[in-house]
């Protein structure tokens, strides 16, 4: 028998069950009539989406590496030498350092190192910090694994000195290209070497690396042109 609230006081409110939620579980009520928590709801939107996060990231790495690196360019490897005819013991070091510096502005021309040269040097029975003159570099072009001589050459004439550069076969001694140059005073040395450098550096990569033309036709074709000469003076 329900009894009656005190006079002034409110009835108290009935209780509701709580709605479950997502977040709380709910209770029903076993066979033993003992109130036991529901199986919480999983969510499985989370799950999918880490699967087709790494079904996206094996695609992208297969096609990755299906894709094949670019090739990098052939490089020729060239051995320089220089030829000193004004008796300046200082040309023999810094034109063929100069020289090589030139050439390998372009990434199809490598110069080999002194240290390559110095050990072929040694190998073949000479000192190794031997002046490389276009005739020594002849006799062991070959065994340093170049295929082009690089061979320079410095001389008076007057006051004046006169700088030649010329890119010759290895095995054949056939020359690719020549180019010589004219400045007025041992100043303007290096800046000639750069400029005969710089014309002979663009002509020697088209006649090696032209396309669709054999090496002999190639040959031909360098030996037919006629030698650019310049010529500066103060």
């Amino acid at each position: 028998m329900a009894l009656d609230a005190p006079p002034g006081l409110a009835p108290a409110p009935e209780s509701t069950p709580r709605e479950a939620t997502d977040d709380a579980p709910s209770l029903t009520a076993s066979a033993g009539g003992t109130p036991v928590p529901a199986t919480p709801r999983v969510r499985r939107w989370p799950w999918r989406a880490a699967g087709l996060f790494v079904g996206l990231l094996g695609v992208g790495t297969l096609i990755w590496h299906s894709v094949p690196a670019p090739a990098l360019p052939r490089a020729e490897s060239l051995i320089v030498a220089v030829d000193n005819g004004t008796g300046d013991p200082t040309f023999d070091a810094t034109l063929r350092l100069a020289l090589a510096i030139q050439l390998e502005l372009s990434p199809r021309l490598r110069a080999l190192s002194d240290e390559a040269v110095a050990a072929v040097l040694t190998a073949a029975g000479w000192e190794p910090n031997r002046p490389v003159t276009r005739a020594v570099a002849g006799q062991v072009c070959q065994a340093a694994g170049a295929g082009v001589i690089m061979a320079g050459s410095i001389g008076l004439m007057g006051r004046s000195y006169v700088i030649g550069l010329e890119a010759v076969e290895c095995k054949t001694g056939e020359t690719f290209v020549r180019h010589q140059i004219q400045v007025a005073n041992k100043e303007q040395v290096l800046q000639g070497v750069e400029r005969a450098a710089s014309a002979v550096r663009q002509k020697l990569v088209e006649v090696l690396f032209a396309q669709g033309h054999p090496r002999d036709t190639r040959l031909d074709q360098a030996q037919s042109r006629p030698s650019n000469q310049s010529r500066t003076t103060s």
